[in-house]
């Protein structure tokens, strides 16, 4: 039976010594893993890596996997410690943004509400309802949004300052996996190996 780690053996596993820069192309990587599980893996991967069209990731492998992709209305401690470390707010899969602790607009996901209303990277949010944005502001607002509270927010580009009314009602979402009830063949995929296989 083979598994990932045959692969990364195979496509990895160069002889011991110094660092080296060894480019590979698409070709190798498929090569190699035709090797592992002779498979159409050119198809396999060009169409889930070219396609285009679809509204979200490819979760098959997840959900085969043992876990299916849910949302909550609170962060996990993990997102919370990588806000923390990267210093920035992340209402991705709430409105669409990715914001420094000040406001700045570092990403936009496309067609979500924020993009919609015409936010885009390098503006500033510098007031949420009226109040002077800060993180908490914002997740506040986007919570009593559920509630049919007002999302409106003062954006500031270059010199100009606008108000964008975002039409959002779902509340804060953050993506967490749950099991499934199938086999959880995810967890053994990412175990740590024992040292006797390593």
């Amino acid at each position: 039976r083979k598994s990932l780690d045959d692969f990364l053996r195979a496509f990895h596993g160069a002889p011991s010594g110094p660092p080296q820069v060894k480019p590979y192309t698409f070709e190798n990587l498929t090569e190699v893993l035709n090797t592992i599980v002779p498979y159409d893996w050119n198809r396999f991967f060009n169409e889930r890596l070219n396609r285009t069209g679809t509204d979200r990731a490819p979760l098959g492998g997840v959900e085969a996997g043992g876990y299916r992709l849910t949302y909550t209305d609170r962060p996990s401690e993990a997102q919370r410690a990588r806000e923390q470390i990267l210093r920035n707010v992340n209402v991705a899969y709430s409105i669409g943004l990715q914001l420094t602790e000040e406001g700045s607009v570092v990403d936009v996901f496309p067609e979500m509400v924020a993009a919609k209303a015409g936010i885009g990277p390098g503006m500033k949010i510098v007031a949420v309802n009226g109040r002077q944005y800060s993180g908490d502001v914002l997740r506040g607002a986007i919570r009593d949004a559920r509630s049919g509270g007002a999302l409106e927010l003062l954006v500031q580009n270059g010199k100009a300052f606008t108000t964008y009314k975002l039409n959002y009602r779902d509340g804060e979402r953050y993506p967490i996996l749950e099991r499934n009830g199938q086999s959880a063949l995810l967890d053994e995929i990412l175990k740590p190996l024992s040292p006797a296989t390593r």
